[in-house]
Protein backbone atom coordinates (compact mmCIF):
# COMPACT_ATOMS: atom_id res chain seq x y z
CA UNK A 1 0.00 0.00 0.00
CA UNK A 2 1.52 3.85 -1.09
CA UNK A 3 1.57 6.02 1.39
CA UNK A 4 -1.07 8.42 0.13
CA UNK A 5 -3.37 5.14 0.66
CA UNK A 6 -2.12 4.60 4.20
CA UNK A 7 -2.97 8.09 5.41
CA UNK A 8 -6.35 8.23 3.60
CA UNK A 9 -6.83 4.80 5.42
CA UNK A 10 -5.96 6.28 8.86
CA UNK A 11 -8.10 9.16 8.34
CA UNK A 12 -11.11 7.00 7.56
CA UNK A 13 -10.43 4.81 10.57
CA UNK A 14 -9.62 7.80 12.98
CA UNK A 15 -12.50 10.16 12.08
CA UNK A 16 -15.38 7.68 12.25
CA UNK A 17 -18.15 10.18 11.82
CA UNK A 18 -20.98 8.46 9.46
CA UNK A 19 -22.27 10.25 7.02
CA UNK A 20 -19.94 12.57 6.13
CA UNK A 21 -17.62 12.82 3.73
CA UNK A 22 -14.07 14.13 3.81
CA UNK A 23 -12.74 16.33 1.51
CA UNK A 24 -9.41 15.91 0.72
CA UNK A 25 -8.17 19.57 0.04
CA UNK A 26 -9.42 20.61 3.51
CA UNK A 27 -9.76 17.79 5.82
CA UNK A 28 -10.47 19.41 9.52
CA UNK A 29 -12.57 22.02 7.62
CA UNK A 30 -14.65 18.90 6.13
CA UNK A 31 -15.41 17.25 9.26
CA UNK A 32 -15.71 21.15 11.80
CA UNK A 33 -12.75 19.71 13.60
CA UNK A 34 -11.23 22.45 15.66
CA UNK A 35 -9.67 22.89 19.25
CA UNK A 36 -9.30 19.33 21.12
CA UNK A 37 -10.69 17.57 18.17
CA UNK A 38 -8.10 18.67 15.51
CA UNK A 39 -5.36 18.39 18.41
CA UNK A 40 -6.34 14.71 18.88
CA UNK A 41 -6.78 13.89 14.80
CA UNK A 42 -2.65 16.01 14.18
CA UNK A 43 -1.31 13.66 16.97
CA UNK A 44 -2.50 10.86 16.24
CA UNK A 45 -1.31 11.58 12.63
CA UNK A 46 2.53 12.00 13.94
CA UNK A 47 2.23 9.19 16.19
CA UNK A 48 0.89 6.50 13.87
CA UNK A 49 3.06 7.38 10.93
CA UNK A 50 6.02 9.03 13.30
CA UNK A 51 6.02 12.39 12.21
CA UNK A 52 7.94 15.04 13.70
CA UNK A 53 5.78 18.19 14.67
CA UNK A 54 7.96 20.82 15.96
CA UNK A 55 7.61 22.94 13.13
CA UNK A 56 4.01 22.69 13.00
CA UNK A 57 1.49 25.84 14.30
CA UNK A 58 -1.89 25.01 15.14
CA UNK A 59 -2.87 28.51 14.86
CA UNK A 60 -2.29 28.38 11.34
CA UNK A 61 -4.71 25.15 9.93
CA UNK A 62 -7.50 25.56 12.89
CA UNK A 63 -8.50 27.23 16.00
CA UNK A 64 -6.58 25.90 18.94
CA UNK A 65 -8.21 27.51 21.56
CA UNK A 66 -11.32 25.13 23.58
CA UNK A 67 -13.73 25.98 23.94
CA UNK A 68 -13.81 26.13 20.13
CA UNK A 69 -14.37 29.24 18.19
CA UNK A 70 -12.69 31.69 20.99
CA UNK A 71 -9.79 31.88 19.01
CA UNK A 72 -7.67 34.16 20.40
CA UNK A 73 -4.38 33.89 17.97
CA UNK A 74 -5.26 34.47 14.29
CA UNK A 75 -2.92 34.22 11.60
CA UNK A 76 -1.74 38.12 10.23
CA UNK A 77 0.46 38.82 7.15
CA UNK A 78 3.60 40.60 7.88
CA UNK A 79 2.30 43.97 6.64
CA UNK A 80 -0.60 43.48 9.13
CA UNK A 81 -3.66 41.95 7.23
CA UNK A 82 -5.46 38.80 8.68
CA UNK A 83 -5.25 35.62 6.83
CA UNK A 84 -7.53 32.72 6.01
CA UNK A 85 -6.35 29.45 8.06
CA UNK A 86 -4.21 27.02 5.95
CA UNK A 87 -6.40 24.00 5.09
CA UNK A 88 -4.52 20.81 6.10
CA UNK A 89 -4.59 18.26 3.02
CA UNK A 90 -4.05 14.78 2.48
CA UNK A 91 -1.53 15.47 0.48
CA UNK A 92 -0.12 17.64 3.32
CA UNK A 93 0.12 14.50 5.55
CA UNK A 94 0.90 12.04 3.21
CA UNK A 95 4.06 14.46 2.04
CA UNK A 96 4.51 14.82 6.15
CA UNK A 97 4.32 11.02 6.39
CA UNK A 98 6.75 10.58 3.28
CA UNK A 99 9.37 12.99 5.17
CA UNK A 100 8.92 12.09 8.74
CA UNK A 101 8.02 15.64 9.94
CA UNK A 102 6.04 18.43 9.30
CA UNK A 103 7.39 20.27 6.41
CA UNK A 104 5.32 23.78 6.13
CA UNK A 105 5.56 26.93 4.81
CA UNK A 106 4.70 29.76 6.59
CA UNK A 107 6.51 32.51 5.01
CA UNK A 108 4.52 35.61 4.96
CA UNK A 109 2.73 34.81 8.13
CA UNK A 110 2.81 35.02 11.45
CA UNK A 111 0.31 34.42 14.60
CA UNK A 112 -1.07 37.22 16.86
CA UNK A 113 -2.89 37.34 19.82
CA UNK A 114 -5.91 39.14 19.83
CA UNK A 115 -7.06 40.62 22.64
CA UNK A 116 -10.42 41.84 21.88
CA UNK A 117 -12.80 39.91 19.77
CA UNK A 118 -16.43 41.77 18.80
CA UNK A 119 -17.21 38.09 16.75
CA UNK A 120 -16.47 36.20 20.43
CA UNK A 121 -18.24 39.57 22.41
CA UNK A 122 -21.24 39.50 19.32
CA UNK A 123 -21.62 35.55 20.32
CA UNK A 124 -21.65 35.84 23.94
CA UNK A 125 -24.21 38.49 23.92
CA UNK A 126 -26.39 36.36 21.72
CA UNK A 127 -25.81 33.28 23.36
CA UNK A 128 -26.77 35.40 26.79
CA UNK A 129 -29.80 36.77 24.83
CA UNK A 130 -31.05 33.46 23.21
CA UNK A 131 -31.16 32.06 27.22
CA UNK A 132 -32.89 34.87 28.48
CA UNK A 133 -35.73 34.85 25.89
CA UNK A 134 -36.05 30.94 26.44
CA UNK A 135 -36.23 31.10 30.46
CA UNK A 136 -38.90 33.91 29.72
CA UNK A 137 -41.13 31.37 27.22
CA UNK A 138 -40.18 28.91 29.87
CA UNK A 139 -41.89 30.86 32.73
CA UNK A 140 -44.54 32.24 30.50
CA UNK A 141 -45.80 28.43 29.83
CA UNK A 142 -45.30 27.58 32.89
CA UNK A 143 -47.16 30.04 34.44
Amino acid sequence: MDKRAEVEAWLLEFIQLPNVNVDPSDILGSVRYAGDDAHEMMRGFAKRFGVDMSDFDPWQHYDADEPPNWQRYRPYSLDGKELPLLPITVVDLTHAANLGRWTPDYSGREVRFVKFSWVFFGKVILCGMVVLALSVVINTCLF
